[in-house]
């Protein structure tokens, strides 16, 4: 299955309250004070989901939440990048004969 992230909250702050956000990141717990926000521990009645794993490691898909309606702090398909990011140090630190390696690329530029 493939959702789209929504495009706005679904959510009526006058009618319903402080947007609900689910997090296991102590800061995000401590530190979100803004009065539109408001920390649940219920993540079945989260509508934003700020959490330390990606959506492969942590199977979310066993909360079986409507993806459509919810905002993540990750994208589907992240762990490749991750992964990817980690060999490429891993070799950029690793290999002592960099001659194989064509080109530098600076990301800073």
């Amino acid at each position: 299955m493939n959702n789209p992230s929504p495009s706005a909250i679904d959510w009526d702050i006058a009618k319903d309250g402080p947007v609900p956000v689910y997090s296991d990141y102590g800061e995000v717990q401590t530190l979100l004070t803004d009065p539109r926000f408001k920390i649940e521990e219920d993540h079945t009645k989260a509508k934003i989901f700020w959490i330390m794993d990606d959506y492969a490691t942590a199977n979310y898909k066993a909360w079986n939440l409507d993806e459509s309606k919810c905002f993540f702090s990750f994208f589907k398909g992240e762990e490749a990048l991750v992964s990817k990011d980690k060999l490429a140090l891993m070799v950029n630190t690793t290999l002592k004969d960099k001659s194989c390696i064509k080109e530098t690329y600076d990301l800073n530029t």
